[in-house]
């Protein structure tokens, strides 16, 4: 009998050290520019999917205890998030919960029209070029 209890010790103590290892582990990969976009009007599945998809993490199972624990995926907010190798599966639902996105550089050099304003606007942020072109000229 206590033979029996010390391997279900030791087995619950295993799996207690891989989930704290998922969870607060370097277990979050960065992507290839170090940046994961969500778009305006995303739900928590595309987000998640998106996270998936690039690799950023490897299942989703975890992902979605801790979503579901911080109350994350009712309000997904929109934005550019930098990701850095080796974070922690909880910093990053933490990060995406509250938004903290990061800055996005714009430069504005050699454009000559409002055509080439409203190209490079619609490059550098989501929304289209004919949009951009329409609010300059809208008196």
């Amino acid at each position: 009998m206590k033979r029996i209890l010390l391997v279900v010790f030791f087995a619950l103590l295993i799996v207690a050290i891989y989930c704290g290892w998922v969870v607060f582990g370097p277990t979050v990969s960065a992507p290839e520019n170090k940046f994961f976009y969500i778009k305006t009007g995303s739900s928590y599945a595309d987000v998640k999917n998106g996270l998936k998809e690039q690799g950023i993490i490897s299942g989703t199972f975890f992902f979605d205890k801790l979503a579901r624990q911080v109350k994350y995926g009712k309000n997904i907010k929109a934005g550019k998030y930098e990701i850095k190798n080796g974070m922690n599966l909880l910093n990053l639902v933490r990060m995406l919960k509250a938004g903290r996105q990061s800055p996005v550089r714009f430069v504005i050099n050699k454009i000559r029209t409002k055509e080439d304003l409203a190209g490079k606007i619609g490059q550098q942020f989501e929304v289209d070029s004919t949009e951009v072109i329409n609010f300059i000229t809208n008196n």
